[in-house]
């Protein structure tokens, strides 16, 4: 399993969002990092086959689209649909609703939970799915410094055999291995 990523380019309206970006990785933690507006999302939108780049090419070596998991800004959470029923729409490990103390929460509609809470549910949408690659778009905002660490601790661990693709504007101790944007 390898991520191969080759000069790439991306232009929206003949304006340069990032340029020549390279990187390869077969397991482990890379972080992409840059302040807002930098193209952080675009790039991850791309490694997720969610967009095309202008130029360039992304190689998924023995990673097929079902062995990646994306958690993206919006999560696309149902917010009429309680934290249950959104998560058994898309699957998940009971265990890190326990992990995560969101029991309790299991019956409320989503549109009354904290920005926080809301992140927790994309958290656990992402990383129920038994993938490969996990792409995640600035998971630590919105989190209590509790929840961050456990979020560290998880994803340490599963980086063992997995890729993880994790952008931030913080400044993060979860690995030295980054690219600016």
């Amino acid at each position: 399993m390898r991520l191969k990523v080759k000069n790439l380019t991306k232009k929206i309206n003949n304006k340069t969002i990032f340029e020549n970006v390279s990187f390869e990785i077969e397991r482990g933690i890379l972080l992409i990092k840059g302040p807002n507006g930098s193209g952080k999302t675009t790039l991850l939108k791309i490694l997720a086959r969610l967009e095309k780049p202008t130029t360039g090419e992304v190689n998924y070596e023995n990673i097929n689209n079902f062995e990646i998991s994306y958690l993206g800004h919006k999560m696309g959470i149902y917010l009429e649909f309680t934290v249950l029923e959104n998560l058994k729409f898309f699957g998940f490990d009971e265990e890190l609703i326990k992990i995560f103390k969101m029991e309790k929460f299991l019956n409320y509609k989503a549109k009354l939970l904290s920005r926080g809470s809301l992140q927790k549910i994309g958290i656990i949408r992402a990383l129920s799915k038994k993938s490969k690659l996990y792409l995640l778009d600035e998971p630590f905002t919105s989190l209590d410094e509790n929840s961050k660490n456990i979020l560290i601790e998880i994803i340490k661990s599963l980086s063992k055999d997995k890729i993880f693709i994790i952008t931030t504007h913080e400044k993060l101790e979860i690995s030295n291995n980054f690219i600016s944007l």
